[in-house]
Parts: C-alpha cells; structure tokens; sequence
C-alpha cells in the first residue's frame, strides 16, 4: 500500500477523534460522579467474572467432558471449580489468613497454574451466538424477554445490598472473615455452622472488589446456572425448546428477583442442576469419573444448603433403579465422592462446636436448649394436603415474604410455568427417543418432593420453597419436554404449540413487568449510574435501619452494641452483636431468671449499649404465643430502666448500658 494513502488513513482517523474529543470537551456527558460511579460498577462485574473465571478454570482442570454442550461443560466446570474452591479457600483462610496480600497470593498461585484452563473455559463462552440462532420468532421473542428479565436484576445486583438475609449472613459471613482477618468461628451468629460453599466464593469476590463484587458474583452464578440449563435442554431438543426451560425457572419472581440478591439460592440451583447433569452423563458414557463427579456435585449442593441433599436423595434413587450388577458399589461411590465434599463443613462445625451439624440437632456452642427450641419448633404451617398436592399448592398459594402477609409459609413465588408444562412430559411415554430421559429426570425429581412433603409437616422452616430449589432444575428440563410434547398434539385447525407459546410469552412479559418495576421503584440505576448516593439509595430501601446502622457506626471505638430483636448485622460490624434468630432475650431471661440479672450479664459481657428494635419485637409479641406475659413485661421494665441516647421513629431506640440498674 502507498505510503500516502496510509498518511490520508491516519490524518483522517487523528481529525475524527480530535474532533469528538473537542465537542466532548465542551459538552460533558458525564460529570466526574456518574463516571465513577459506573467505572466502579463495571469494576464489581468485572472482578466477579475474575473471580468466576478462577474457579472455572479449576473445574476445567479437572473435568472436560467432550461429549457435553459448550453450555454445559462451562456451566460444570464453573460448579465443580466453585466446589472445591471453597474447600481450599476453608483450609487456606483458617490457617494463613484473608488478608489482602494473603488472598492475592493465593489467586496469583491459581493463575499462574491454571492459566491454560482459564483459557479454555473462556473458549466456551464463544458459543453464545447459539443463543439466537436456530430459535424462530418464538425463540427469538423469548430470548429477548429472558434476557430483558437478566438485565433488569443487574442494577439491583450492583447496588448496595437491602435483602434481609444477606444482611443477616449470606453477605454478612465473608465480611465478618474479612474484618477479623482469618476463617473462625463466630459466636455471635449461629448461622455460622451453616454449610458455607456459597458464603466463601463470595468472601473472594469481596475481599478484591467490595460488597458489589459478592452480589455480581451471585449473579453471574445465577447466569451460569442458566446457561447450563439452556445446554442441557438444547442438545436433545434443540434452543426453542430449550429457552422455554429456562422461562420455566424464570417465569415466577422468587427466582428471578433472586439473582440481585446476594443470596445463595442460586448457588443450589447451579449445584442441583451440575448434580443432575453429570449423572445424565455418566448413564450415557458409563464412566466411572461422571458417577464420582455426580456425587461431589451433589455433595457441594449440601455445601451450600443442607436441604439442597434432596438431589443426593435423587441421584441414589437413580444409581438403585438401574438394572446393573455393581450399583450397590456404584452407590457406594457416588455416596463416598458426596461426603468427602461435604466433611470440611462438618469438621469446621465439629471442631468448633463439638457438634458437626451446629446449629442443628443438639445444644452446643451458643445454641442452648432453649435457642434450640425455639428455632427448631416452629409451628407446622399449610396442612396435610402438602403431602399430596405440594407442588399445586406451592405454586398456588406461594407469595414471596409469606409470613409478613399471612399466607401459608412456603415464602417463594414460582410463577405457572413449571406447573403448567412439567406434568406434559407424561405424554413423551411410549417414545424411546425421549421417555427414557424423562423417566430419568422424573425419578431424580421425585425423592426430593417426597422430602419436602415430609419436612413441611415437621417443622414449618421445612415448607418453606427456596430451601429446596437445587430440584428446581429438573422440574424446568421436564418443562421443556412438557412444551415439546404439547407441540406435537395436533387438532384439527388448533395448533396448540402456538396457543402454549402465547402463554408462556405472557407469562414473561408479566414478570418482566414485575421485576423490572421493583427495579425502577428502588432506583438501583441512579446508583449505578451515579445519579442517587448509596447512602440515599439504603435510607429509601432499608428504612430507618440504614440511619440507626450509621448511629452505631459513628459511636467510640470501643463500644460494643448488642442488637435485640434485629438480625441484621452487615451494616455495623464490627461493633455489634446481632439477635440473629430474634431470641436473645427469651434465652437469656429463662436462664438468668430476671432483668437485672440480664443487663448486668451484658455489661460483663462487654456490651456498652443496646440496639432495640420496636417493630421486630413488636411483630413477634402479635405473632408467637411461645413467649409469656410475664416475660414481655420484664422487657419493658428493663427497657424502662435504660438511658436513651437516641431513637430512630418508632422503629429503633439506642440505649447505654454503661450506667443501667
């Protein structure tokens, strides 16, 4: 090429970019607060997808599985690498610490041997053009929709956090580990000896990316888990069908609001599926490694949730129904691979507590008798017909917050879709093609809801749907079969895979609505955006806890605050001790006999000053006939008895113990 012709190149390209640099100059799109503010969202996503980008590529180290749907594998790969993960960073954080310099050694030793397979998990990502093709307007429409319902759940998952659990432990755990410095244990929250996969892939995303990065981290799991289930369905049915599965999932806003949250329900939802996927591999390819993969997948979901074992339930029912000679055997592999993943839990709680499933079966630790009691006897919600029509009644009659609303306790909303197409897959019976992967899917699913029939009549916790969505996945790849099989019924001048599209678009369409709303009303992209300051974003969205929160924030350094009847701790440590299953008071009443004795056993204990929180305790003495008279009015009268520093509304009061009776 001549050299002019480079030089017109390069002076035409130079004029264009001075130019828009000139009008940019004098007319500013973005002043230095909204570029901050979106440079440092971008920065929290960003680093998420490092941190996610580690673990995928230890899942890939391991586990390559050629046969699978790019989808898949990336999606395993990302369950497995999270799995073990967690694991390492349990022994690395209890023994060297999560410090800064810590951590990134740590990440750094990671990369450098893992640089190849990092690659190679970021190749899986060039299948996302797959997305939109070979979909058809439907699968087109749908893909838009779905992916409308993702984006709209960003923002509220890079805004600071106002979900009740995550301020309780889901978020709060991997802060405290940071702020101590080290894994311990933690006596002040008896959350602490739930299972902590979860929690510690969070702790990472934290520790080098702050709060934001944890809740993108969620999300982008989220995402994965989508992406896996896309696959999975996709490789026998083909992508139209396999974006109704994931609106099946989608199609209810529990689950989809879900994905902001900084929870760790999606992380059973990843593992549940994982579980189910290396099991259908390892019946195609009869391979010793899918059955030990299988097993630690399910093994990492009881490392999240110890309900989410209802898919080692399903995986055990599916290794005994095969007709071969060595399934005791192959049982016995699957368990063993299950239990080596879930034992670095149980000996944390062990050797903490004395008691491996803390805080759960027996006084140990700080669960006394009485704590035990009270949060493992909570009464028995819906009736005996959840033994029977559970996933109607569920559906039917699950709103999300049911217990502020006076609804059965199942406490999620699952939209129709689930419902509406999964028993369809009944009529794939009699095609060999499909029936047999139905049948598969089915069996995994069934134990599972028998547990969860059979927990909710023992204890209301146990109705209570998101404890059990690692089994959701099933139930969405059966939709997808379900729609498929609706699709072929034909009738003369009806094509009714057109009418159940139609109602499946509506049925997203609605959620969008829905979701979306809650987003806008929230404001979460004025924060993203720097429009709205995070501490105006948490005083609209938290109430006066945000405002009570910077109270106990701003006192002397050596306060200490003991919260009461107020479980939510992220915002104030480490100054505070919260009432994390609101029985503080109950526990330490019934074993010190008086409120005298209470507040001098909390000034021994090192408490300056208590947080009380009036609508918490207000609620429980409408609501919860366990607590006597007597006992609410030895609560006033040493409330009565304590110096006000300051209250917030009606909703909380700060009280000084330093110079109480």
């Amino acid at each position: 090429m001549k050299r002019s012709v480079w030089l017109r190149a390069v002076l035409a390209l130079f004029w264009l970019t001075a130019v828009v640099g000139a009008y940019y100059a004098f007319h500013k799109p973005l002043d230095a607060g909204n570029a901050l503010a979106v440079v440092r969202a971008a920065g929290s996503l960003l680093t998420a997808f490092a941190v996610l980008s580690l673990f995928g590529g230890l899942g890939a180290r391991l586990a390559s599985l050629p046969a699978a749907h790019p989808f898949e594998r990336l999606a395993l790969q990302a369950a497995l690498g999270i799995g073990l993960g967690s694991v390492l960073l349990l022994a690395w954080g209890s023994l060297l610490g999560v410090g800064l310099l810590s951590l990134a050694a740590l990440c750094a030793l990671g990369v450098a041997l893992l640089w190849g397979a990092i690659r190679a998990w970021w190749a899986e990502w060039a299948a996302l053009p797959a997305l939109w093709q070979g979909n058809g307007s439907f699968g087109r429409l749908l893909a838009s929709l779905t992916g409308a319902l993702l984006l709209s759940t960003l923002p509220l998952a890079l805004a600071p956090p106002h979900k009740f659990d995550a301020l309780v432990y889901h978020l709060t755990l991997p802060l405290y580990y940071l702020k101590t410095g080290r894994i311990v244990y933690w006596p002040g929250n008896i959350f602490w000896g739930q299972p902590q996969v979860g929690h510690l892939s969070y702790l990472l995303a934290m520790r080098f990316g702050g709060t934001l990065a944890a809740t993108a981290f969620g999300w982008l799991v989220g995402l994965v888990a989508l992406l896996g289930l896309w696959g999975c369905v996709a490789r026998p049915l083909g992508p139209r069908v396999a974006w109704v599965a994931v609106a099946a999932l989608l199609g209810g806003y529990s689950l989809a609001a879900s994905l902001a949250w900084g929870y760790v329900d999606w992380h059973t939802v990843l593992f549940g599926w994982a579980a189910l996927a290396a099991l259908l591999f390892w019946l195609e390819e009869r391979k010793p490694k899918g059955l030990l993969l299988a097993g630690a997948l399910a093994g990492f979901a009881v490392g999240v949730k110890y309900t989410a074992g209802v898919v080692l339930l399903g995986g055990a029912a599916l290794i005994l129904m095969e007709r071969r000679v060595h399934r005791w055997a192959d049982l016995l592999r699957y368990l063993a691979a299950a239990a080596l993943a879930v034992f670095p839990y149980l000996l944390k709680n062990f050797l903490a507590t004395g008691n491996p499933l803390y805080p759960f079966g027996f006084p140990a630790g700080e669960m006394s008798s009485v704590r035990l009691g009270l949060y493992q006897g909570q009464p028995i919600e819906g009736n005996l017909w959840d033994l029977f029509l559970l996933p109607l009644r569920a559906t039917l009659f699950g709103v999300e917050n049911a217990t502020l609303t006076g609804w059965p306790g199942y406490n999620s909303s699952l939209g129709p879709l689930l419902l509406g197409l999964a028993p369809l897959a009944l009529l794939w019976r009699g095609n060999d093609d499909h029936w047999g992967r139905v049948r598969t899917v089915g069996l995994f699913a069934l134990p599972g809801l028998l547990a969860w029939g059979v927990g909710s009549r023992l204890s209301g916790h146990l109705l209570r749907t998101h404890l059990y969505f690692a089994l959701f996945p099933a139930f969405a790849i059966l939709a997808g079969y379900g729609f498929a099989a609706l699709e072929r019924l034909r009738l003369p001048g009806v094509r009714l895979g057109r009418l159940g599209g139609a109602l499946i678009l509506l049925v997203m369409t609605l959620n969008l609505f829905q979701v979306g709303r809650e987003t806008l009303e929230r404001r979460a992209g004025d924060v993203l955006l720097g429009l709205r300051s995070p501490q105006a974003y948490q005083d609209d969205n938290l109430g006066w806890y945000a405002p009570a929160m910077r109270a106990v924030r701003a006192l002397p350094d050596s306060s200490s605050v003991l919260l009461l009847w107020e479980a939510r701790s992220f915002d104030c440590l480490p100054k505070c001790d919260p009432d994390e299953t609101l029985d503080r008071w109950l526990d330490d009443l019934r074993s010190l006999g008086s409120a005298g004795a209470v507040a001098r056993a909390w000034r021994e204990q090192g408490f300056t000053h208590l947080l009380f929180y009036n609508l918490g305790a207000d609620f429980v003495r409408a609501s919860d006939a366990r607590y006597a008279p007597e006992e609410w009015a030895a609560l006033d009268d040493l409330l009565a008895s304590l110096p006000v520093v300051e209250a917030f509304g009606e909703a909380y009061t700060l009280y000084t113990l330093e110079r109480a009776p």
